[in-house]
């Protein structure tokens, strides 16, 4: 049952490196994936993930109202959600697949064994739908906890909470495991640095990250130079009514977008002020991608 939410004078709508074995046998990509349509994905949505049950929540980034959910089958608790659009599978590559039926593909971050699963969701369909894994990837070197993904121009990365560690991956994958480009320690970057499970860089290359049980948000304006020698954050935000769960800078607003286990989607400056609560709903989430109309 779906309901009505008043925020701030906007309608919302509001419902309730050693390598590690493989801990499942990696699958491979469906032999009957049809052809990739030609057909461009929704653009100017925003895309949630909630932790239970699995699904993606796609939010119209204007009216901020919710669209369609996808159900996503065969895991539990993912904790991180990338897009990679069909254009970048065709520069870049990604894990020898071929361009999506539905324009591109979700990468899903589980955090009880690490792995990444593909997904083609269907996009291109009517209403609310369901997708299943159609590839299952282990990270070279991450034993545990994967908790938020970001990609962006051939560039994927990882965070890793429990090892305290942010992974740069590449996109090819070997007998079912993603190899590591680079990896940095939590503590490298600063030592104050938790339980960090959102990561997002702006078109700059400003790296935020977010600690969930400290409640705080954190700016790197020279990352990854800046571990040679000292990663002071540009700045750090406490929000007492917040745990962070995934980031998203928003280029269109200019803001850092957050949501939060509780449900919410917020966003703040990107000095880290004027922070506000812009979307309140009754999901558990972990995550957010976005695609916009230049992917």
């Amino acid at each position: 049952m779906k309901r009505l939410l008043v925020l701030g004078g906007l309608l919302f709508t509001l419902m309730g490196c050693t390598t590690a074995e493989p801990t499942a046998p990696p699958t491979a990509v469906s032999a009957t994936l049809p052809p990739a349509s030609a057909a461009a994905p929704p653009t100017g949505h925003y895309y949630l993930l909630n932790e239970s049950p699995p699904m993606i929540v796609e939010v119209n980034s204007q009216t901020l109202q919710e669209v369609r959910t996808f159900t996503l089958d065969g895991i539990i608790h993912p904790e991180g959600i990338a897009f990679v659009p069909n254009a970048d599978v065709a520069q870049y590559g990604l894990f020898g697949l071929p361009p999506a039926t539905n324009g591109g593909y979700f990468l899903i971050a589980i955090q009880p064994d690490a792995t990444v699963h593909v997904f083609d969701v269907p996009l291109l369909g009517e209403g609310d739908g369901r997708a299943s894994s159609l590839m299952v990837l282990d990270v070279k070197g991450l034993k545990e906890d994967a908790s938020d993904l970001y990609y962006r121009d051939g560039q994927l990365w990882l965070l890793a909470s429990t090892e305290g560690k942010l992974y740069q991956l590449g996109l090819t994958a070997e007998d079912g495991r993603i190899p590591t480009i680079e990896s940095y320690k939590f503590k490298d970057l600063d030592k104050d640095l938790g339980d960090m499970e959102g990561i997002t860089f702006d078109p700059n290359g400003l790296l935020y990250m977010a600690d969930d049980p400290n409640k705080t948000m954190y700016r790197f304006d020279f990352f990854p130079a800046c571990t040679a020698t000292d990663c002071d954050p540009a700045w750090t935000k406490y929000e007492a009514q917040l745990e962070p769960s995934g980031l998203l800078w928003d280029a269109r607003l200019q803001k850092l977008l957050v949501v939060d286990d509780e449900g919410q989607l917020f966003s703040m400056d990107a000095d880290g002020q004027n922070g506000t609560i812009i979307l309140d709903t009754a999901y558990d989430l972990e995550g957010i991608t976005a695609i916009w109309p230049s992917e």
